[in-house]
């Protein structure tokens, strides 16, 4: 079931405190009109009753679609840095509730999962986006990295993040989009010949899609962030 709990903010623009209705999970089969919030931006966005400012609490919650073969552990975006720690924590939490310390039924449920690791709404959106169009979401990384290529001069920068925002039958829609704001600062498109074409290439891009999948943190922010896995 999906749950919430009652949680004091302050608004970021008057600094005005009240309560507000935090999510601490998400069951995406029982509960489908919460899918399509977070898909179109608007699930969890307050406003406060002071100035009426919108905001968004980052998100810190766990995401079940069993219809569409994902589990996801969300964190907030200042945690991205801690993104190999946060692999660990999202690694026990899905084994206690569908992975090898489960009872069997969560366990055969578990087998069904592709079990993600996202950090901030940008990041978790597209993650949801994916899987409810059916499209590979590692192949949808490799496809950012060959776009990122062809382009040059992209805006790789702290807070900027390369997301997918949708597609057409022909065409891809990629954004860079400053995660703090959800707001497009450029726009690119790319054939869904793309996709295919790396998946016809399997094993050209075998060495970076193992990199990519070598845990539940499948996002390109990892090759420029550093493998802390090295360093620990």
């Amino acid at each position: 079931m999906s749950m919430f709990i009652t949680q004091s903010v302050n608004c970021p623009s008057c600094n005005h405190g009240f309560d507000i209705e935090v999510v601490e999970s998400v069951n995406a089969d029982r509960r489908p009109d919460l899918r399509d919030e977070i898909i179109a931006g608007t699930f969890q966005v307050q406003s406060c009753p002071e100035c009426d400012a919108e905001f968004r609490v980052d998100p810190l919650f766990n995401y079940l679609d069993m219809a569409n073969g994902v589990w996801i552990a969300a964190f907030p975006l200042s945690d991205l840095g801690n993104w190999v720690e946060k692999e660990d924590e999202a690694n026990r939490t899905f084994a206690a509730a569908y992975g090898a310390d489960a009872p069997g039924p969560a366990r055969e449920i578990g087998e069904m999962l592709e079990v993600r690791l996202v950090f901030g709404w940008a990041a978790l959106r597209e993650k949801i986006y994916l899987a409810a169009e059916g499209m590979d979401d590692v192949t949808i990384e490799l496809t950012k990295l060959a776009v990122m290529q062809g382009a040059g001069g992209a805006p790789v920068q702290a807070g900027v993040e390369f997301r997918m925002r949708n597609k057409t039958e022909t065409t891809l829609h990629l954004s860079w989009i400053n995660a703090q704001s959800n707001e497009a600062v450029e726009t690119l498109t790319a054939p869904m010949a793309l996709p295919e074409s790396i998946e016809e290439a399997a094993e050209d891009w075998a060495p970076m899609r193992a990199r990519l999948t070598d845990g539940p943190f499948v996002d390109i922010q990892k090759l420029w962030i550093g493998d802390g896995r090295d360093a620990a």
